[in-house]
């Protein structure tokens, strides 16, 4: 798989900073939306399947897993990819470490995901979904050092009030908001 290209800016960036080049953000945009879309599909799938059947959630989270290493151990296969070998530059120690902990977190964010599901309707769910963008964002400068536009982040804070807004409204009824006409 191609990696990510990186390139230094010069013009406003530090010199530490990295941005990713123009030609790779049209496919980054879209491999973060076919995510998002399929967040949303996992955990309403997760809803349907434990309101009509009394799913448990460690049932789906059991289920989940079996099929991801089914996956990708497919995946390794028709690659014939040696995911043992590790750069040169790497402990296995660090790396093994990393992918425990990275592991761990993906666990526990998927079970407080789809447990969510079972105590709010799917719309205020995806209203609350859309702000991680704005702690992203944070994240991505202070531990990655990903740079910013300035625009960006205008785009990102009007967005973020936005993203209040609806979520202040959602749980309005018909009724409710004629009155207020």
């Amino acid at each position: 798989m191609k990696q990510l290209e990186i390139e230094q800016h010069t013009d406003e960036t530090p010199p530490n900073k990295q941005v990713a080049k123009k030609d790779n953000m049209f496919k980054a945009i879209m491999f973060m939306n076919f995510f998002s879309i399929f967040v949303i599909a996992n955990g309403s799938t997760f809803k349907i399947v434990h309101n009509t059947f009394g799913f448990r959630i460690l049932d789906y989270l059991f289920l989940r897993n079996i099929s991801m290493a089914i996956v990708t151990l497919i995946l390794i296969w028709v690659t014939r990819s040696d995911v043992w070998k590790l750069p040169e530059t790497q402990s296995k120690n660090t790396t093994i470490a990393l992918l425990v902990i990275r592991s761990l977190a993906g666990h526990v964010s998927f079970l407080a995901g789809q447990y969510s599901f079972l105590f709010a309707p799917v719309s205020i769910l995806v209203v609350i979904c859309t702000t991680n963008t704005f702690f992203i964002s944070i994240l991505a400068y202070i531990v990655n050092g990903e740079v910013m536009q300035r625009f960006e982040i205008g785009g990102l804070i009007l967005c973020f009030v936005a993203v209040c807004c609806l979520s202040l409204t959602v749980n309005k009824k018909p009724a409710d908001t004629e009155q207020t006409m």
